[in-house]
């Protein structure tokens, strides 16, 4: 499908971000991809990190307008919170792609605006996720060892 659709994609490519580089820009469209990967990251109950973010310009026909300027991302990556790497791809470097984008990620406007959780690097050996999780959103321990329990490592 690739060849299909690539002679038909513009030259033109924006990079957010890489597989292990995560830059801060305080662009809308550059705060508005990374809050997407965080919040797609809380949403998947951090096990699950879009990232390699690039996107390129085109245009989309709403209805019989003629066409409206946005942004196509493609070729995006992610990285998943298992011991292992590789678990969803080549590009899944694991647990240590997922703690390079917490230690580089800075929560600008609209992450603030959408009261995402604040990510903090690992510090003491405990699990980042787990510990701002429980901490922003009073998980008492029971139910974080209930939470833990249910989680199989299979998101299939």
């Amino acid at each position: 499908l690739w060849w299909l659709l690539e002679p038909k994609r513009a030259q033109a490519v924006d990079r957010w971000s890489g597989s292990m580089h995560h830059p801060n820009n305080s662009s809308q469209k550059h705060q508005t991809l990374m809050a997407f990967a965080h919040y797609t990251y809380e949403a998947c109950q951090f096990h699950r990190l879009y990232v390699d973010l690039q996107s390129t310009p085109g245009l989309k026909k709403v209805g019989d307008k003629r066409g409206i300027p946005v942004d196509f991302l493609f070729d995006v990556g992610t990285h998943s919170n298992y011991d292992y790497s590789g678990h969803t791809g080549p590009g899944d470097f694991g647990r240590e792609g997922i703690q390079r984008f917490v230690d580089q990620h800075q929560c600008l406007t609209i992450c603030q605006s959408m009261d995402l959780v604040q990510l903090q690097p690992e510090s003491d050996g405990e699990d980042h996720t787990r510990k701002k999780h429980k901490a922003n959103h009073d998980m008492d321990d029971s139910q974080q060892d209930s939470d833990d329990e249910n989680f199989d490592g299979d998101d299939n």
